[in-house]
């Protein structure tokens, strides 16, 4: 067992692929060099810290991709900056009214901007105004449970968040990861499909784990 150590017997080693495996690679996830036989175990531990990550925090409106911010709406900086005020609303009862406003408009008015896909929430997407009545069933969901995680707010987006955004869910209809991860992986990778792909490889715990 000649240039053979305790580790690479255990490991099932032949002389020759301890000897070749002490050349040393650079890992591709995180960068540091190790040697070549050593790198399945360092693949392993990089495999273990992606699947214990938790679930991306992303901006409660699912037309947007960005992470959420600090509000009490979980909407990201840039949603949300519509809706910010400086007075002081413990109950956040102003805050309710600005968000039923903004709704309310999107769906009586529009956005007016031409790309708008936020069907059936905005008018501009539907090619329509929706009457008062309906427009007020048709976000009160959202409205009533502005506060609780579960519920997704529908707000209009300009058109490179939108495609981002569209990108994510072609990505989530595969069914190998969740909304959540693909949103995430589009947003840092700016939107770059094959980059985003190669991210959830490497970040992402698949649906299936």
């Amino acid at each position: 067992m000649s240039g053979l150590n305790a580790a690479d017997i255990l490991a099932g080693l032949t002389p020759h692929e301890a000897e070749c495996g002490s050349r040393t690679v650079e890992c591709q996830i995180c960068g540091r060099r190790l040697r070549i036989k050593d790198l399945p175990i360092h693949q392993r531990l990089h495999d273990d810290e992606r699947k214990a990550r938790p679930e991306p925090r992303n901006c409660r409106n699912i037309n947007c991709t960005r992470t959420r911010g600090d509000n009490p709406l979980g909407l990201c900086t840039i949603c949300f900056g519509p809706l910010y005020s400086p007075l002081h609303d413990p109950g956040y009862r102003r805050l309710q009214s600005r968000l039923e406003r903004k709704l309310l408009t999107q769906l009586m008015s529009g956005c007016g901007q031409a790309h708008c896909g936020n069907a059936p929430y905005c008018a501009t997407a539907l090619g329509r105004s929706v009457g008062m009545s309906d427009a007020m069933k048709a976000i009160r969901e959202q409205v009533n449970g502005m506060l609780l995680d579960d519920v997704q707010f529908h707000v209009c987006v300009d058109e490179v968040v939108q495609r981002k955004a569209f990108l994510a869910g072609m990505i989530a209809a595969e069914g190998v990861y969740g909304m959540e991860w693909a949103r995430k992986a589009i947003e840092d990778t700016k939107g770059d499909l094959s980059r985003a792909r190669a991210w959830l490889e490497q970040n992402a715990r698949r649906m299936d784990e």
